[in-house]
């Protein structure tokens, strides 16, 4: 039998390895959750990124295109916006997922030049945002942008931008993660707006169904 010093300075450092063991889990733990967190914010403002993972989710296709029946489309014809002298064309399409995640795709011209989503910092600037408004038209009854607060406090849209060349020409593909905790169903017939570096409205399509 152990002696009670011993035993007692047994107990303590196998007291102190369970501790330490317990608290090396726990950063481990948080460090994975951290890192998780931080590939899918990457990945929220990396469109393509976020195809790829549904591409690679599709075991019956080898195209995003035929794959998206996992998703609903929603098309959006842009113009602009009202009381502007802006001349945008183009198409924006969001594939909207039944977890909320949004990618939108841009095909436009006459946007703002040289929009950098990586380095603009202006409120809305080179923004591309769904709106609360169901017309482009009224300049006043577009609105703010449109979320669900009941799945989050803060707004989901303020640091989703595009890129654009220097004609004002985008191809670009935004992703966005738990897009704004709604289904294409709701979101369907609300405004898109898409913003130019200062963040001043310039283009407005509203949401249809893709055929």
């Amino acid at each position: 039998l152990w002696r009670n010093n011993e035993l007692f300075t047994f107990c303590t450092s196998s007291s102190t390895i369970t501790m330490l063991h317990t608290k090396v889990s726990i950063s481990i733990l948080l460090s994975t959750l951290l890192l998780s967190l931080l590939a899918e914010q990457a990945i929220s403002h990396d469109g393509r990124e976020l195809r790829r993972r549904y591409h690679k989710s599709s075991k019956s296709s080898k195209s995003y295109k035929s794959s998206r029946h996992d998703g609903k489309v929603l098309i959006a014809r842009m113009a602009a916006y009202p009381g502007t002298d802006s001349t945008p064309m183009g198409e924006v399409h969001l594939t909207v997922f039944p977890n909320y995640d949004i990618i939108i795709e841009i095909d436009a011209k006459g946007l703002a030049p040289s929009c950098n989503a990586a380095t603009n910092t202006n409120l809305n600037g080179c923004g591309v945002h769904i709106h609360e408004g169901n017309t482009c038209n009224t300049a006043s009854l577009v609105g703010g942008h449109f979320w669900s607060t009941a799945k989050s406090v803060e707004d989901p849209w303020v640091d989703i931008r595009y890129d654009s060349n220097g004609a004002g020409e985008s191809n670009d593909v935004v992703g966005v993660i738990r897009g704004n905790g709604y289904d294409a169903d709701i979101n369907f017939a609300r405004a898109l707006l898409l913003h130019d570096e200062t963040g001043a409205r310039i283009a407005c399509g509203l949401l249809e169904h893709h055929d």
